[in-house]
């Protein structure tokens, strides 16, 4: 009777590791190829992507310090254009974010594809400023973030997209019925 309780014990034990292994093995940043990325910007997209959602400055009711703000901050100060180019294709949404975020920083070549690639990705973004959270498309956030950054008050900017690009967004834009979206406020596309 006790062997019969033991193999039922024994076998409830291994299977239940196996599981725990194959669930950690599933994990994003097991399948990630981390070769080109520094440990220090490794160890800030795991927390990062634990986290999971973008911030503003200062968050809930009593507008506390965000740690994830100054995270992403950190993040984008710090990472290479390289390692920003590999973190973008990074399964979590938050790590998504604050990669294009940094790119968008730097006026990478890039940013145009990026968007046009999220408009197709079916990443939800969690985003909280103050006491409001709120859910975008990845597509959505970016053209967001392009907004933010290129506003109507830095009127002397340099146009982010050619004459090409603006035709293929605002065509983009007609043949997906996104006629109250936001890319269409982008002065610098119409």
């Amino acid at each position: 009777m006790k062997t019969h309780y033991f193999i039922a014990n024994f076998s409830l034990i291994m299977l239940f590791t196996c599981f725990m292994f194959l669930h950690e093995i599933e994990k994003p940043e097991h399948q990630f190829d981390w070769t080109e990325i520094r440990p220090q910007i490794k160890d800030s997209v795991l927390v990062m992507a634990d986290f999971n959602e973008v911030t503003s400055k200062f968050v809930g009711y009593g507008g506390y310090p965000s740690q994830q703000y100054d995270r992403g901050k950190w993040f984008m100060d710090e990472a290479t254009d390289n390692e920003l180019h590999k973190l973008i294709q990074y399964e979590n949404s938050a790590v998504k974010a604050y990669s294009f975020k940094g790119l968008l920083k730097r006026k990478d070549k890039n940013i145009y594809t990026y968007l046009i690639e999220s408009f197709n990705d079916s990443t939800i973004v969690y985003y909280q400023s103050g006491c409001t959270g709120m859910e975008f498309s990845l597509f959505e956030y970016y053209v967001n973030q392009i907004n933010w950054y290129f506003c109507e008050a830095c009127k002397n900017q340099k146009p982010l997209f050619n004459e090409k690009q603006k035709a293929e967004l605002n065509q983009l834009v007609k043949q997906n019925n996104l006629n109250n979206s936001s890319l269409l406020k982008l002065s610098y596309i119409e």
